[in-house]
């Protein structure tokens, strides 16, 4: 048999595609067979769709050409199992004796390229709806690519509305660049059971799934917290405020509880579970993409421990290892004894026995405030040591305090911005940022 010299086969003959043959006549199915390959063709032969799927596992294939009635099963069956099963679904030309209208607009509406009637088969319609189906997915690969180039600059992700990648890494160095001496905690999260209900329910109840736990993940973000999408199926929070490992095991436990979701979609009902993993810039690197590395470990020993969550530091390195040089604020001091029998409302400069500090501590127990980030309250506390690197603070009750927030005198209007540095209790050491 000679090739065909058409403009279709001259189109198809220079692409040089991989095209799949789903045919279970196997005389029909070779005479398909060689006439593509006669034009350059690169012909992988199945005779029902078991052997499509195998084929469609191992290699990538430009375009389907599937017989419409095979032995035991519907060409349009066929299709809508590759669309369950398939991300990225090669386009299929239908080869059908149908000439029922209702049929042929079934086929189109489900996604089917093109159709090509087997009787009295011409081989340029076949190569010519082999052809434009090829093309058309050609286009739509750059049109998506085109979009996906778009997607990386926008700020937000348009699947989710969380922020996109690229704004995350951005915010990322920001808060390097702003917070050198401070900290940064970087989190995690994953859906845990979506790969399953994947392979178990398919593509469209997994995208929902998804979409449901993006849903609770976004209720349970706090008010400093950032969410974005960190790749397909992971996403991140980022948070510069009060970052202690207290409060992110607090944060990993909150998001652990909130985003274990209960879906039911039509009568199918399944659970989905997060992983979460956390890192702590600069603790776990002082380059952000080592903290993002430690994050990902801690998630994946989250997932081989069975536990919800993992932090990928010390809980005593996160709480001291800043805190260095205003440990020494909560250490007792030495009282003259003339200055033991004045009474506590004064403001008196009290010295120590040795000296161990660069700067004067002095004890005065004065009144103060403590005005939480964009809140418009504040809480009372004593002010019980102060000198020119800091203070050590005391509240009436419980109170965590946050990593940065300012320190109100009423006294004389006074207002410094402070970091905590370390809390014991009801009492906490400050250092002044100003």
């Amino acid at each position: 048999m000679v090739a065909i010299h058409s403009d279709a086969a001259s189109r198809i003959a220079t692409k040089s595609p991989v095209v799949a043959i789903v045919e279970d006549d196997d005389i029909f199915r070779q005479y398909l067979s060689i006439l593509f390959k006669n034009n350059n063709c690169q012909v992988k032969e199945a005779s029902c769709s078991r052997e499509l799927f195998d084929i469609l596992a191992t290699q990538d294939v430009d375009c389907v050409v599937l017989d419409y009635n095979l032995d035991s099963e519907n060409g349009l069956a066929v299709h809508a199992r590759i669309k369950e099963t398939m991300r990225n679904v090669p386009p299929i030309v239908m080869l059908t004796v149908e000439r029922n209208e209702r049929t042929i607009i079934k086929a189109f509406r489900g996604g089917i390229s093109d159709y090509v009637l087997k009787d009295n088969l011409k081989s340029d319609e076949l190569f010519k709806a082999v052809d434009n189906a090829i093309e058309r997915r050609s286009q739509a690969c750059a049109h998506e690519a085109e979009l996906a180039r778009l997607k990386r600059k926008s700020e937000f992700d348009d699947a989710t509305g969380l922020y996109s990648r690229a704004a995350i890494d951005d915010r990322l160095a920001g808060l390097v660049r702003s917070k050198r001496d401070g900290r940064c905690a970087i989190i995690l999260i994953a859906p845990d059971d979506l790969d399953a209900v994947r392979a178990k329910f398919g593509l469209v109840v997994a995208d929902r799934a998804l979409r449901a736990f993006v849903s609770r993940l976004k209720g349970s973000l706090g008010p400093y917290d950032i969410g974005g999408r960190y790749d397909d199926t992971r996403f991140i929070s980022l948070t510069d405020v009060d970052v202690r490992f207290k409060t992110i095991e607090l944060t990993c436990r909150k998001l652990a509880q909130d985003l274990a979701v209960d879906v039911n979609l039509d009568a199918m009902g399944f659970r989905i579970t997060p992983l979460i993993g956390a890192a702590i810039y600069p603790l776990n690197g002082r380059d952000i993409g080592v903290v993002l590395a430690a994050a990902e470990s801690a998630l994946e020993n989250a997932r081989t421990s069975g536990k919800a969550y993992a932090i990928a530091a010390d809980p005593r390195r996160v709480d001291v290892a800043t805190a260095a040089d205003l440990v020494a604020e909560a250490m007792p001091v030495t009282v003259r004894p003339e200055a033991a029998s004045v009474g506590a409302g004064a403001d008196i400069p009290v010295c120590r026995s040795g000296d161990r500090r660069s700067t004067s501590r002095h004890r005065v127990f004065k009144q103060g405030r403590i005005v939480l980030p964009n809140m418009c309250s504040a809480i009372d506390c004593t002010v019980r040591d102060i000198s020119s690197k800091g203070a050590r603070l005391r509240v009436g009750g419980h109170f965590i305090a946050p990593e940065r927030f300012d320190l109100l005198f009423p006294a004389t209007g006074e207002r410094r911005h402070v970091l905590c540095r370390w809390q014991h209790g009801n009492e906490f050491g400050v250092q002044f940022v100003d």
